[in-house]
């Protein structure tokens, strides 16, 4: 891992990736990310933190489409499984706008501000989750919600390399 500011500016080698995915939560899920990933390798720390929020921005998007179609097709005629996607769509509203504020934050080197971001984004998820697995409303959002949660755990630890 790098020792030094200037290593942050260093495009990421097997070992750096290795490094990064070695304190996710999903190490596997982690490499096949990192070395599938147009462009990661060829950029920087703050680069590959950048295009993990892109894609995180773009899966989170596709989730909400995702449980808005679930609220209103066929499958929510439960009130408890559309109070569940309810939720879950509310949260995912505000997992977008976090997303958005981590993203603006890696473009102005504020770190910090792009670690709390990520934090609720995730957190946000998480709670949809919870809401879905613990409910009648499953279907596809479990997995959509790990995928996801997945991508935030790499931009955390991007974040606190370059942060601090």
């Amino acid at each position: 891992m790098p020792t030094s500011i200037s290593s942050f500016h260093l495009e990421l080698s097997s070992s750096y990736i290795s490094g990064i995915c070695d304190r996710t939560v999903d190490r596997s899920f982690c490499l096949r990310f990192m070395n599938s990933t147009a462009g990661i390798r060829a950029a920087n720390f703050v680069g590959a933190g950048k295009i993990t929020l892109t894609v995180s921005d773009q899966k989170a998007r596709e989730t909400q489409k995702y449980i808005r179609a679930q609220l209103l097709g066929r499958k929510a005629t439960d009130p408890k499984v559309k109070q569940s996607y309810k939720t879950c769509l509310e949260k995912y509203g505000d997992v977008v706008k976090s997303i958005s504020v981590a993203k603006d934050s890696f473009a102005t080197g504020d770190y910090d501000t792009g670690f709390t971001a990520t934090t609720v984004a995730q957190r946000d998820a998480d709670a949809c989750n919870r809401e879905v697995t613990a409910g009648p409303a499953r279907g596809g959002v479990g997995e959509r919600n790990k995928y996801l949660s997945n991508l935030l755990d790499i931009v955390l630890v991007i974040l606190n390399l370059v942060g601090g």
